[in-house]
């Protein structure tokens, strides 16, 4: 049987089971998205049509149908920096000023616009959707899921730790050490308030830094993030009394030669959902970024 973004193909080689739980135990679907298999996708066994209780014998051939679905953000010619694509995911390198979903302000011109129009050249049958986000001015890898189950299935590697993602990120002054982690709950002042802060009652937000290079004015820092709260490495770096270069939001006033915050979404590293084998990608830092640190 051929495999797409909505059929899913698989050799049983966890012996003797019922095909809820091959595909709970196994395969790491989620309950609620077996219950959604079951109400509106189709389970074949060996070819043939098969419920959630059927015992599967070591060596069938179980295939997962998920419902054919419909591109559903606005279509828009915009030319996408395509770092990796297999049968599960599209993963881009975003510009900076451009954001993610389309908002009331940005109906058009906006990421979810582009792989809409992609999808569509490439007749792919999916909704758009995405595993993680970047602030507008923030650059670098975007991850889409063009099914259920990818979806769900990198959603459960972010919540449970297992994604790696590391950021580039030019701050002012010289920090005091080389290398660190930055333990700091994040929250905000009110729900109408679009900052953030470290405060008391906030989420536990964890980050880790190492120095690249630096002088007296500027640092590049990599940051990998255990945690990923709203502008966590925005708030925690101008906790510790660096924040980031060309910052409108936590270092307003500034005067760097750049027009939006210095922060890129470089490296990460997941497990393809289907295959199980381990991917790592890299986006190379912008050339904005890359003039402030030739400046270090």
């Amino acid at each position: 049987m051929k495999e797409d973004n909505n059929t899913f193909v698989y050799k049983n080689n966890c012996g003797e089971i019922s095909l809820k739980n091959y595909l709970a135990d196994c395969k790491g679907y989620s309950s609620r998205l077996i219950r959604f298999i079951k109400r509106e996708g189709k389970m074949l066994v060996n070819r043939k049509t098969a419920r959630m209780d059927r015992v599967l014998s070591q060596g069938d051939e179980v295939a997962v149908l998920m419902p054919v679905e419909e591109i559903d953000a606005p279509t828009q010619k915009i030319d996408l920096k395509i770092i990796y694509e297999d049968l599960d995911l599209l993963i881009v390198a975003k510009e900076a000023l451009m954001v993610t979903h389309p908002t009331r302000s940005h109906q058009e011109n906006n990421l979810a616009n582009g792989v809409a129009y992609y999808f569509s050249e490439k007749d792919i049958k999916a909704k758009i959707r995405f595993v993680n986000r970047l602030d507008r001015d923030t650059t670098g890898l975007v991850v889409i899921a063009k099914s259920k189950f990818a979806h769900q299935h990198l959603q459960s590697q972010m919540k449970e730790g297992n994604i790696k993602k590391t950021y580039f990120a030019v701050v002012h002054g010289v920090l005091k050490d080389n290398s660190g982690t930055i333990d700091l709950p994040i929250g905000r002042e009110s729900d109408e308030s679009f900052e953030r802060s470290v405060m008391a009652e906030g989420k536990k937000s964890v980050t880790h830094y190492d120095v690249l290079k630096s002088n007296n004015i500027y640092s590049l820092v990599k940051l990998d993030l255990e945690t990923g709260r709203t502008h966590q490495i925005r708030v925690h770096m101008k906790a510790l009394g660096h924040p980031l270069a060309g910052d409108p939001l936590y270092n307003p006033g500034n005067s760097d030669m750049i027009d939006r915050q210095a922060l890129h979404s470089g490296e990460m590293e997941f497990i393809q959902p289907r295959t199980g084998k381990k991917i790592k990608v890299e986006a190379s830092i912008p050339e904005d970024m890359k003039n402030l640190i030739e400046k270090i």
